[in-house]
C-alpha cells in the first residue's frame, strides 16, 4: 500500500487547493485609477499578506487616513487601527475587497468558511 497519495484522492485537499487559487479582481484606487503593487491577486494571496502589506493597502486605498476620497469605496472600512489584531486587518481587508466570507457579521473570517461549510452541507 502506497503511503502517498494523490492531492485527487483527498477530495477535502483538492478542493481547498481550488478555493485558494480563486482569482481576486484588483481594486483600481480611485484618485489616480492605479492598483496597489501588493494588492492580492489570488485568495491564497489574501491570506498571506502581511502587516506591512496590510497597512500599506488600506494607506494606498484612502483606509487608513480617511479623506475625501475614503467612501468613494464600495465597502469603506471604518475605524483602521495599526494596533488591531492581524486577524480583524485581515477580516476588515477582505471585507474592503468584496470577500464575501469577510463581512463584518462574521465571528472569524481567519477560519475560511468554517462552520458555514456545515451549514451548506446540511
Amino acid at each position: 500500500m502506497n503511503k502517498y497519495h494523490s492531492i485527487y484522492e483527498n477530495h477535502a485537499l483538492a478542493d481547498k487547493l481550488r478555493q485558494m487559487a480563486s482569482p481576486l479582481a484588483p481594486l483600481v484606487e480611485v484618485e489616480y485609477g492605479t492598483v496597489h503593487p501588493a494588492f492580492p491577486s489570488t485568495l491564497l494571496q489574501f491570506w498571506l499578506l502581511t502587516n506591512e502589506q496590510l497597512e500599506s493597502i488600506a494607506e494606498f486605498y484612502h483606509q487608513k487616513t480617511p479623506n475625501s476620497f475614503t467612501n468613494l469605496y464600495p465597502y469603506p472600512i471604518r475605524n483602521w487601527d495599526p494596533d488591531m489584531p492581524m486577524e480583524e486587518k485581515l477580516r476588515k481587508m477582505g471585507e474592503f475587497i468584496g470577500i464575501r466570507f469577510c463581512d463584518s457579521y462574521s465571528e472569524d473570517c481567519g477560519g475560511l468558511f468554517l462552520g458555514r461549510e456545515q451549514k451548506w452541507k446540511s
